[in-house]
């Protein structure tokens, strides 16, 4: 499942902002994927595959229909997990109870950031997501990891931002053209 992992990161890393049900398909049948590897350990892995698929089904679902309260749901468990990414890296041998504290206080600004600044809630979590995929199914050392980790999330942001203004721009340019053009006609009707 690596390559395709790979691919899945560097799609949400490249177009997370436009893919938000994929996102939150694709968290859900990672998701439901790795529980079912821990909770069901005696089980095929077509069983297992069959559960995180319908995972994702599910979080499709809900993502097509209730797209703020998706966002919402997954600015919670994406700034939890990137928090205790972070954590991790600055301090490996913490107890669980610390990891969940850190958990709680990423899903709390998750929260904040949702609630606020939706396309850029979008743009962060997407690209985050995107690079934990990729890096976690590269063999890399926890150092070259990490700083590929940032590279590919930093990346990923400043790709969908630059995407972001030229599609603004595209938009302000059509919206200019037809206030043009509708002001041309209204004075050429009042000439005559």
């Amino acid at each position: 499942m690596g390559k395709m992992e790979i691919f899945i990161g560097v799609m949400l890393i490249l177009a997370g902002r436009h893919l938000l049900w994929l996102l939150i398909g694709i968290a859900g049948f990672l998701g439901g994927f790795n529980a079912a590897i821990s909770l069901l350990p005696g089980y095929s892995k077509s069983f297992i595959s069959l559960i995180a698929g319908a995972c994702g089904v599910l979080g499709i679902t809900v993502a097509l229909l209730f797209k703020k309260a998706a966002l919402m749901f997954f600015g919670v468990i994406g700034s939890g997990i990137f928090a205790v990414t972070l954590w991790t890296v600055a301090y490996p041998q913490q107890s669980w109870q610390a990891k969940a504290g850190v958990f709680a206080a990423g899903a709390a600004l998750g929260v904040i950031l949702a609630m606020s600044a939706f396309v850029w809630t979008l743009i962060f979590i997407s690209s985050f997501c995107g690079a934990t995929i990729v890096v976690k199914n590269i063999p890399l050392s926890p150092t070259a990891g990490f700083v590929g980790f940032l590279i590919l999330t930093v990346g990923g942001i400043l790709f969908q931002y630059w995407r972001l203004i030229e599609e603004y721009s595209k938009e302000s340019r059509k919206r200019f053209i037809y206030d043009f053009q509708k002001e041309k006609a209204s004075r050429e009707k009042n000439r005559w």
